[in-house]
């Protein structure tokens, strides 16, 4: 999905100036610009979002699977619009627009689980992560359910 991404610049605070090397100073800041068709949404108010990861949870670790979705639901509970990004399955994280269409007109359900991890067949060499993502999906949707 980051096929969609039209452009990454990376620029000095107050400067629009595309940057060939990276050298800071302590107190510097860097401006990171991401737009492009899904990159450039941004979620406002109103919407409510969860994370869940699946790993050791006693220790700081690298996560095997995360999750994170954010949902825009109306007064009834019935999702209008979703951002759905998994992590740990490629090297960055990457949207699912998939995931977020098995959402749009539903009430966020856990059952939706199963729907939501299909969508992501095929983005790693690791077959158990495409089960285990299931259930972090399960877990993320049981968030909205408090």
């Amino acid at each position: 999905m980051v096929d969609t991404l039209t452009s990454l610049t990376i620029s000095r605070e107050g400067s629009t100036a595309a940057l060939s090397s990276l050298s800071i100073k302590p107190g510097e800041s860097v401006q990171l610009t991401v737009t492009g068709s899904y990159w450039g949404r941004t979620a406002l108010r109103g919407w409510r979002t969860a994370f869940e990861k699946l790993g050791h949870r006693s220790q700081v670790t690298i996560s095997r699977i995360g999750m994170a979705m954010a949902l825009l639901q109306d007064g009834d509970g019935v999702v209008q619009d979703a951002r759905v990004v998994i992590g740990a399955i490629k090297p960055i994280p990457f949207p699912l627009p998939e995931a977020e269409e098995v959402l749009r007109g539903k009430k966020p359900d856990p059952a939706l689980a199963i729907a939501i991890g299909e969508t992501f067949k095929g983005n790693t060499r690791r077959a158990y992560k495409e089960a285990a993502a299931k259930g972090v999906a399960e877990d993320v949707l049981l968030r909205f359910q408090k």
